[in-house]
């Protein structure tokens, strides 16, 4: 029995460490030095070649070694085993923390700041009180969820929307207006100081923030997308920002990833970028997440967390 590994672009060898610290009774085989597939019951991937799953007769299941699974269901050819998206808590703390982080940044105007050291100005600016900066998260997922949870503690006013309504725990989301359906959307971003996109990427969401999006939002509203580069119509974007539409936007994703050489968005002064690290995957923690549940599955149980494949067709 074994493992296949492959963390295609950013190397196996910190998995394969932890792996084999965790569950050294499982071999690890690491792609494409498969020396027998049908050994293989479990693979470890990102980025995989297409249509080599299904080479694995005895697969039980498909981990992914990170939360996204865009680059799983690119792949038309999956074997019929569950998929299993990398549900990290660390992971979802990051982000949360990120977050956080701009949602202070925007609030207690650090930019401005900035600005007036650069003009060797000493004065104190005017904020709002904590309470009446208002923040809504776009989406009602496990890291959404976690990012208001951690704002709205902080002490900022936090809204919700996602198209669909959820069930949640008592505390703390019960403090947290939610909003559902795409007739909600434009209620729930007008008027706000800060949205922050943690939608999933799909047919709903492509473009979804676009000209009309934007349009709704305040010359005062700052856009932080951490989810994914497709969800921005990044043309009606740089169009809201040259026109003073909107007032910021981080960008931790983009469409086309590493942001192409002479794109405007690297030295446009209303773009802050970083690369796709608002949530860092961990190779510690998260072989603690896949390890837990490949012993769920050696016990006969399935894996937690596995990925609706309805949610993607829909």
């Amino acid at each position: 029995m074994a493992i296949l590994l492959n963390n295609n672009g950013y190397g196996n060898e910190h998995w394969q460490k932890h792996l084999q610290q965790q569950l050294p009774s499982m071999s690890l085989q690491l792609y494409p030095k498969i020396s027998d597939v049908e050994s293989v019951h479990y693979a470890l991937v990102w980025n995989h070649p297409k249509r080599d799953l299904l080479n694995y007769p005895n697969l039980r299941a498909v981990f992914s070694l990170g939360a996204g699974m865009e680059h799983l269901l690119l792949d038309d050819n999956l074997p019929n085993v569950p998929l299993v998206p990398l549900l990290d808590p660390v992971v979802a703390e990051d982000m949360a923390n990120y977050g956080l982080y701009w949602v202070t940044h925007f609030h207690r105007r650090f930019a401005d700041y900035k600005q007036q050291q650069n003009q060797e100005i000493w004065q104190r600016l005017e904020i709002k009180l904590i309470s009446e900066f208002k923040v809504t998260i776009l989406g009602l997922g496990r890291i959404a969820q976690k990012l208001a949870e951690t704002i709205q503690y902080a002490g900022y006013q936090v809204e919700a929307w996602d198209f669909k309504t959820k069930d949640f725990p008592p505390e703390p989301m019960n403090k947290i207006k939610t909003h559902a359906g795409i007739g909600q959307l434009y209620n729930a971003i007008r008027d706000r100081d800060v949205v922050i996109n943690c939608l999933p990427m799909n047919d709903k969401t492509k473009g979804l923030i676009n000209a009309d999006f934007l349009s709704q939002l305040s010359t005062q509203t700052s856009l932080v997308n951490i989810s994914r580069g497709g969800v921005v119509d990044e043309s009606d974007l740089l169009d809201s920002l040259n026109h003073d539409a909107i007032k910021h936007a981080v960008l931790d994703v983009v469409n086309l990833e590493p942001l192409t050489a002479n794109h405007p968005f690297w030295n446009h002064p209303k773009v802050t970028i970083t690369p796709h690290i608002s949530g860092s995957t961990y190779a510690s923690s998260g072989a603690k997440v896949i390890v837990k549940n490949i012993l769920l599955m050696e016990n006969g149980e399935m894996p937690e967390g596995i990925y609706d494949m309805q949610r993607h067709l829909r």
